[in-house]
């Protein structure tokens, strides 16, 4: 590894062209990378187990100024490459546009080109991972897209590093970075979704307590149903039994009531018939006023001729007494 680095420093910043067969290489320099990751966290074992060093950034910081050259190269191809997909097409066209995360990318590489992994390198990644899981893109075509980035960065690689050995560092340390990208953005991607599993889970909690605590009010509410049910069944059958005997009571009603009509009518024709009677006594009596009146001028008649009898009787009396023994 020291003699392969030695040699790429060589070739970066000592070798010189032969005449008329200029070799392409990465710009001389003597900056440094920087690699602040708190020592025994998972990060720095993920680094080590890799085994990106300061090198390796100092390696990238040189390079940078060829990815620059070719930054919008590499934008287009890798957009070029990911809109053939209809599903990310479809989030891309959804939740931003093509223009916007082109600018994005093209922050992105120079910053993963900076040399320096720090806490705002990996907050960053972080943010981003948050932000694809929030606008559902599936770990899948992250993976894929990092291996389209890396075809494109090793395509302008292979076009300025003619040296083998140049290349080949060049291409480890891309190799490098992009895994560094990779496991960052999958690690936060497990997070945001374990956070978010966590919340279904805790909102899958919050329901089954919410039915539970209504399973138990429906209890309570069916226990009281129950007993309103029992009383309202004996209450019916209270009702049952009035309305058989009030329907008892209207047939007798009805019984009497076809017995006082059979009696009135009875009666109509009773009273039809005194009605009729009392017409009869009304005429007669009329009759009998007439009778009377006339028996009365009989009377009356009789009266006058008893009167007019007695005169004559009286005088006859008279004359008699004055004709003596003769006379009478």
């Amino acid at each position: 590894m020291g003699r392969l680095l030695s040699s790429l420093f060589a070739v970066l910043e000592k070798k010189a062209p032969a005449p008329g067969s200029e070799t392409k290489r990465a710009p001389e320099g003597g900056e440094k990378g920087t690699l602040s990751v708190d020592p025994g966290t998972d990060l720095a074992k993920q680094l080590a187990l890799i085994g990106l060093t300061e090198e390796d950034l100092a390696v990238a910081k040189r390079l940078r100024p060829i990815v620059l050259r070719h930054l919008d190269a590499i934008v287009d191809r890798f957009y070029a490459t990911i809109l053939q997909e209809p599903a990310l097409r479809h989030i891309i066209h959804t939740h931003s546009t093509v223009d916007r995360l082109k600018q994005t990318m093209r922050r992105h590489i120079e910053e993963l080109f900076a040399g320096n992994i720090n806490d705002a390198f990996v907050a960053k990644r972080v943010r981003i991972a948050q932000a694809h899981v929030k606008i559902g893109l599936p770990t899948k075509w992250y993976i894929a897209s990092y291996q389209i980035l890396f075809d494109a960065l090793l395509a302008v690689l292979d076009q300025e590093l003619d040296d083998r050995d140049t290349f080949v560092r060049a291409a480890h340390v891309t190799s490098k970075l992009l895994n560094v990208e990779q496991q960052l953005v999958l690690n936060a991607y497990e997070e945001e979704n374990a956070r978010l599993r966590a919340e279904q889970e805790e909102a899958k909690r919050a329901v089954e307590r919410k039915v539970d605590e209504t399973v138990e009010v429906l209890a309570g509410i069916a226990e009281e149903t129950s007993a309103s049910i029992e009383a309202l069944t004996t209450q019916v059958a209270r009702m049952v039994e009035l309305a058989r005997q009030g329907a008892e009571r209207a047939e007798a009603a009805e019984r009497h009531s076809q017995s006082g009509k059979q009696k009135m009518e009875h009666h109509r024709d009773t009273l039809k018939s005194v009605q009729e009677k009392m017409a009869t006594i009304v005429h007669l009596s009329e009759e009998m006023n007439n009778i009377s009146t006339q028996i009365g001028e009989i009377v009356h008649l009789i009266e006058s001729v008893a009167d007019q009898t007695n005169l004559l009787a009286l005088n006859a009396a008279i004359e008699a007494a004055r004709a003596g023994e003769h006379g009478r």
